[in-house]
């Protein structure tokens, strides 16, 4: 059996990234690039490099005979070239609607037990590692994490309550947090969404987010990457709750070759950003990462258009690069507005991509 990747280099493949893109590979990643970019507008300066990292990040997986391009290449066999316009249906304000329809699901014991030690002003670094404990599964992926290239620390950490001292409260506390909420939905069947690839676009995204919130001059930019790992939450719910609702917006998605958050609205009157921040509401999180997560489509009506913009374009880049896939194949358009907000030069983004797959091989495979 041949090994199939998942988007980012093995140590092996990182060296195979110096050679030269054949021809072939060059042509067949430009013809899939096109038709996920057909949603895009190229003549804005983020989506033209967008595109450019695009080609090249596919002819090389196309080289490597990775799993993400085969699966955007099944996915897009279909589309036509031309691109379809349709106006955007609104947003719709969580606060004011209900879903009686939806069972949403109750957090994480872990994720409880972390936020309200959170909450307290006498939890210290052994309080936090005592309940992380309690999961060996968690307590050996977060380790693991810590220890990795991403956060590059000089030691090695080898006890939780260490990594707490290391990293932060807040930031291992945030990263357990994550790790447990997306864990919970570990069992969706492979008939709706290859969790791995949803994993690794969760994941990308929140590494992007952190990138990005630091080159845009963000503070605490940690909690950037926990916005980015938790802002398909929404769908993560519709796959659990309503699994045929969300089947006739990927089919839909698939036979009209559409975005498929227009679809989710289409079927439902909302799509999972709206469902993502009732989520949140519901389990207490901040007000500031439930605006994020509602927003990340429609960054121009959020009251704080720049920590939106950040997700809104972690977003698109993870999606862009083919890291992962969370139900979506397309590329969404760049809103201009959020773009600007940012103050990042179009080129340094080439950077910010390079150095998120740096990051991003090592913790793929400590928490997938």
């Amino acid at each position: 059996m041949s090994r199939q990747t998942t988007g980012v280099s093995t140590p092996s493949e990182a060296a195979a990234e110096s050679r030269p893109i054949s021809p072939e590979h060059l042509a067949r990643a430009g013809e899939i690039t096109d038709l996920i970019f057909k949603f895009a507008d190229l003549s804005q300066a983020a989506t033209a490099v967008l595109y450019e990292l695009g080609v090249e990040a596919r002819a090389r997986m196309l080289a490597a005979g990775d799993e993400t391009v085969a699966m955007e290449d099944a996915f897009l066999s279909r589309v036509p070239a031309e691109r379809t316009d349709r106006p955007r249906p609104p947003a719709i304000d969580p606060d004011s609607i209900t879903v009686p329809d939806l069972s949403l699901p109750s957090p994480p014991q872990i994720y409880a037990e972390l936020q309200q030690a959170l909450a307290s002003d006498r939890a210290g670094a052994a309080d936090l590692a005592a309940i992380v404990s309690k999961d060996t599964s968690l307590a050996a992926k977060l380790l693991k994490t810590v220890n990795s290239a991403f956060f590059a620390l000089p030691v090695k950490v080898d006890t939780l309550s260490r990594a707490v001292t290391v990293i932060g409260t807040k930031e291992l506390a945030s990263l357990s947090s994550g790790i447990a909420i997306m864990g919970s939905f570990k069992d969706i069947p492979k008939a709706f969404i290859d969790m791995p690839s949803f994993w690794r676009h969760s994941l990308a995204a929140g590494t992007l987010a952190r990138l990005l919130a630091e080159a845009a001059g963000f503070r605490e930019s940690e909690r950037f990457f926990v916005a980015g790992l938790l802002h398909d939450l929404g769908r993560l719910v519709l796959f659990k709750s309503a699994p045929e609702v969300i089947r006739r917006a990927i089919l839909a998605a698939r036979e009209e070759q559409d975005i498929l958050h227009y679809k989710e609205q289409d079927e439902i009157g909302y799509d999972h950003a709206t469902i993502g921040s009732i989520m949140l509401r519901k389990w207490n999180l901040p007000l500031d990462l439930r605006q994020i997560v509602l927003h990340h489509h429609a960054p121009e009506i959020a009251e704080n258009l720049k920590p939106v913009a950040l997700i809104h374009l972690a977003d698109i880049m993870a999606r862009a690069l083919g890291l992962g896939i969370s139900g979506e194949y397309f590329v969404p358009p760049v809103n201009e507005a959020a773009w600007a907000s940012l103050g990042i030069e179009p080129q340094a983004l080439r950077e910010i991509a390079a150095e998120a797959r740096e990051k991003l091989t090592p913790l793929f495979a400590s928490v997938i």
